[in-house]
This record gives C-alpha cells, structure tokens and sequence, in this order.
C-alpha cells in the first residue's frame, strides 16, 4: 500500500469521524436553539396573533410596537413598569380550558338540569309551591316573576309567584315562600312567620351600598332561611348576565381589519344615567378625559342615542373602548353594561372598574381593568398603545370573541329557587347574623384617582 493511499484512508477516516461529530454537535445547537426559542416565546411573548402585515415588531415588555410607532409609545410603555402590567397568555389553548362560574358549561339542551333534585325529594313533590312577595314591598315587585311559565324551563318546576293582593284571603299555610326585597326592612322589624315550614328569603342584586338601611337591627338576626343575590356565597345566585363559549371564532385576520377600520376613530364611549354614585366613577372619568376623548352619553353627558340597539351598532362601528363602571365598588358585583360588550358582533373592548375578581372569573384580555395601573393617565397611555399599535387591539377582540353573552340568569335562579322548595330537607339554614353575612367587607371605598 502506497503512502498515498494510506494517507487518503486515514484522512478519509478522520473526515468521517469529523463529519460525524460536526453532525452531533449542529443537531445539539438545533435542538438547544428551538428549546430557547419556545422558552422565550412562552415567558417573553405576551401577545401573539397570527398576522402578516410585512410589519417586522419590536416588543417592549412584551407588547408588539411597529417599528415606526415605537419611540413614541417606549416613554408610556417605560412608565408602566412602574406597576405590574398585565400578563396575556400567548396559548390559545388558555381560552378553550378556561373555567369560571360566570361562563356556561350546560348543555344547551338542557341547561338547567344541574337543578335536579334527588329521587328521594321527588317522592315528596306534590302540589305546587306558592311563593309570594313581602307586602310592605308591592311597590318592588319584580313584574318578570309572575308570568305562568317562569318555571317552565326548570327541571322542578311546580312552583308559582302570587302578588301580595292575591294571598291574603287564602290560608297562610298556601304560602311556602315569602322574598323579602332590600329596600323593605327600613324601620320595620319581621313579620310573625305563618307557619314553621315558611321560608323567609332576603333578595337584593344590588350591592349593601346601595341599600344603605336593609334589615339592619338585630332583631332580624335568625330571621332568614336562604339569601338571593348577585353574590357568589348567596343561596341563590342571580348575576347580572352570564357567558357563554362561542360556537365558532372568527379568524384573527377578521379583527385585524375591524381594527383597521377606518370608521372606527373614536376613543371611549360611556352611557350612564347616575352621576354621583359610590364608586367615584365619575371622578374617574373626569381625569381620564384629560389624557383621551371619552362621550358621555345619558343624563351625565351632553350626548344622546335613544335606542338600544342602535347605539350598540354604533358603539362597535366608532369606538375602541366602552367603559363598564360599577356603581359601587363591591365583591362579586358586576354590571350588566360589562356582559352587554359580549353581545355576538360587538367588537369593542371593555374597560372594567369595580370590586370583582375579574382576572379569576373572565378570560385574561378580553377586558382593561383600572387596577392595573395606578393613574387615570397611565390607563390613557395603554389605550393609545392600542389605538396606534392596532394588531395589539386585534389580539383583544380575538381573544374576546371566544366567549358571547349567554343573557340572564334569572330562569336559573328560578330553578334554583323551586328547586329547594322541594326540598327543605336539603338546603334547611338560617342566617344567625344576618347584618355579618350581609356587609362583612363586602365593599371597598374607591381609590383616589389623582
């Protein structure tokens, strides 16, 4: 074997054990690389929508900023660092596990059959239950309840409303219930009970602060069975609306151009009728209104839209942002203006400021809660963000229209309400202090806004 041929095959050899290595270690530096990039993508990249405008991103705390809008909004992204700004979850998969008692999971066959009672209760159901309204109360009566087919859903469903007129010639034992409205225990101690098996039930879907002298004396302590009430510890739960989950969702390049409308100019629109209420709200918007444009409409602002249906479309046609402002500022207390913004096709994000635990019961950027930044200002420089950097604002009505709004909850209510008339045995309670029960730290004062 000649030398040269000796020389060819070690170095052919050595070339293979190169080659061989080179492989191992650029498969390694692969691999190494694509784990790195979903790791930062996973805890860098908050916002992620797939869409293609040719637009190369800069991300500043992990908000997407075109290239030539981002030195004028790095200063209002810089200054909220200042607080802990909201964490976005990139996986899609986030909105189709999400959970929250305000979001409907029934069979929309059969949506309340959660309200089923036992068979043993069953054998006891006869004839139906009466359920009447405290008659120092008539003048808040709920109209809605007397209808003969309010049950009708539910399933138990022997049950039925009499107004106050209706059962005073009847024997008192006909009466199995009696809602005792918030506003009715003013200077006025309970009424003897007709019978021990009459369940007393306190209703109220306002907050305690509203209701400033409901039931406050003690001699109404022991006095109620069950309570009915926007809270989520009530008895019977009845919140202003509830959600659903959106048969089919719109793809991102649909909200990119709602975004991109160029009939869709205005900043905040905000429709309200009390001026001066507990939460300040007004305040609020007062100082906002300094930093971006903010119609007031109703009886608080000079501007007007008589029909509801109208002023919908024309919300979702103009403006970016609807302000869904509590009047109290109160656990669990949710405004239906805030479901109303989840109506199919309403494409406007809402601005939340209230005392609900928004981040725990609704889906992470669907909504701007106030309490994430510590002046009216900072909100108005996240919502220029958005109105300049419009595939940001897309990512909201994308993310937004994975849930609609499933209407009221009253027929769940009801259902919940006959349901335990059924069955005494069950949901048998006092309320030993009500007035504890009633306003222990339920509500907060508002925060100064400046």
């Amino acid at each position: 074997m000649t030398w040269r041929r000796q020389l060819s095959r070690h170095y052919a050899k050595r070339d293979l054990k190169c080659f061989v290595g080179l492989m191992i270690v650029l498969a390694t530096t692969i691999v190494t690389m694509l784990l790195r990039s979903q790791y930062r993508d996973h805890n860098v990249t908050q916002f992620t929508l797939a869409l293609d405008d040719g637009t190369e991103d800069l991300r500043v705390d992990g908000y997407a900023v075109p290239e030539e809008s981002s030195q004028s909004w790095r200063k209002a992204v810089e200054e909220q660092r200042a607080y802990t700004s909201p964490s976005i979850s990139s996986n899609a998969t986030y909105l189709q596990v999400f959970r929250s008692p305000f979001v409907s999971e029934a069979n929309p066959k059969k949506p309340y059959d959660a309200f089923k009672i036992s068979k043993e209760a069953k054998k006891n159901v006869t004839g139906k239950k009466v359920i009447t309204w405290y008659a120092v109360a008539s003048e808040k009566l709920r109209e809605d309840l007397f209808d003969e087919d309010v049950f009708s859903e539910c399933p138990v469903n022997k049950c039925k409303f009499l107004k106050p007129d209706m059962v005073d010639d009847k024997p008192d034992r006909a009466v199995d219930a009696v809602i005792f409205p918030g506003i009715a225990g003013r200077d006025r101690g309970p009424p003897p009970r007709a019978h021990p098996g009459q369940v007393f039930i306190y209703y109220d879907l306002d907050p305690p602060i509203r209701s400033t002298q409901s039931f406050g004396g003690k001699e109404w302590n022991s006095v109620f069975n069950w309570t009915w009430s926007y809270r989520r510890d009530a008895d019977i739960w009845e919140p202003a609306g509830t959600l659903k989950r959106a048969e089919k969702v719109k793809p991102a390049t649909y909200f990119k151009d709602v975004a991109k409308d160029k009939s869709k100019n205005k900043h905040v629109a905000w429709f309200v009728n009390s001026c001066h209420v507990p939460s300040q709200r007004e305040k609020y918007v007062e100082e906002l209104g300094k930093h971006v444009n903010v119609d007031i409409y109703g009886q608080c602002g000079n501007k007007t839209c008589p029909k509801s249906f109208e002023c919908l479309e024309m919300i979702t046609t103009k403006y970016f942002f609807y302000l869904s402002f509590e009047s109290a500022v109160c656990k669990d207390y949710v405004t239906d203006k805030f479901f109303h913004m989840f109506f199919e096709g309403i494409h406007v994000v809402p601005i939340v400021l209230g005392g609900a635990e928004y981040s725990k019961f609704f889906p992470e950027g669907s909504y701007i809660d106030v309490d994430w930044f510590p002046s009216p200002k900072h909100l108005a420089d996240f919502l220029k963000l958005l109105m300049e950097d419009k595939k940001i604002y897309a990512e909201f009505l994308w993310r937004k229209s994975h849930f609609h709004f499933a209407g009221s909850s009253t027929t769940s209510a009801l259902c919940q309400l006959c349901q335990r008339l059924h069955d005494l045995r069950t949901y048998r309670k006092t309320y030993p202090d009500f007035q504890l029960w009633y306003r222990n730290q339920q509500c907060r004062a508002p925060r100064k806004v400046y």
